[in-house]
C-alpha cells in the first residue's frame, strides 16, 4: 500500500515530513566539573571491545583530558597531546595508537575510538573523568558500545537530549548520569 502525502496535515503540524532531517545531539562536557558516571561498573574481560565517538576541545598544555576510566583501564591525552592508554589496544579512526607517540587530533572533529581489552579484572566506571584525580574531558563522548564475543552487552547512545541528566541504555542495564548537568550543554552534531 503506498504512503500518502498530506501537505495540509503536515502544515498543521500533525505529520512530520519524511524529508525533515533527524537531529543528532551530543552533550559537551565542560572540562571543569562535568562527566558521565555509570550507574554501576561494566566489568570487562580480555577481548571485550569498547567503541565510542568523541571530539576533544583543545585545552591548556598542562591538562590531561580523559575519555574513559576505571580500575586498571584508562585513556587520556598527555600535556604534549600524546595518547596514553592502559589495559588494552586502542585504535583511533581505525589506526592502532602507539602509546605516548600517537597524537590526538585537536581539529575539533569527531573521531572513532575502538578499545580492545587486553587486561584482566578491569571495569569501566566513568566517561570523561578519572577515578584517580586527573583532569576532566572538555569535549564529548557519544555512542558507547561494549561488545563481548561480537555481541553487544551494553550500549548507551549518550545522545538523547530529552532524557536529560540520566542517559538510558538501549542494550544492557547500565545507564550514565551526567554529573554537573546543565541543559544548555547539548549541541547538535
Amino acid at each position: 500500500m503506498p504512503i500518502l502525502h498530506a501537505p495540509i496535515l503536515e502544515q498543521a503540524g500533525f505529520v512530520k515530513s519524511a524529508l525533515e532531517p533527524v537531529k543528532s545531539y551530543a552533550y559537551r562536557l565542560d572540562g571543569v566539573d562535568q562527566y558521565f558516571q555509570l550507574s554501576e561498573p561494566i566489568n570487562l574481560l580480555v577481548n571485550d571491545e569498547i567503541t565510542f565517538q568523541t571530539a576533544r576541545d583543545a585545552g591548556p598544555a598542562a591538562t590531561k583530558q580523559w575519555f574513559a576510566s576505571g580500575t586498571g583501564l584508562r585513556i587520556n591525552v598527555q600535556a604534549n597531546n600524546k595518547i596514553e592508554e592502559v589495559g588494552g589496544d586502542l585504535y583511533l579512526d581505525g589506526v592502532l595508537v602507539q602509546n605516548y607517540i600517537t597524537e590526538f587530533p585537536v581539529d575539533g572533529l569527531e573521531h572513532n575510538i575502538k578499545y580492545d581489552i587486553t587486561s584482566t579484572d578491569v571495569s569501566l566506571v566513568n566517561l570523561g573523568a578519572s577515578i584517580t584525580g586527573f583532569e576532566l574531558l572538555s569535549g564529548y563522548v557519544r555512542k558507547l558500545v561494549v561488545k563481548r564475543n561480537g555481541t553487544v552487552i551494553n550500549e548507551i547512545p549518550l545522545t538523547n537530549k530529552a532524557q536529560g541528566a540520566t542517559q538510558l541504555p538501549t542494550v544492557g542495564s547500565v545507564s550514565a548520569a551526567i554529573v554537573g548537568y546543565n541543559e544548555n550543554d547539548w549541541e547538535e552534531v
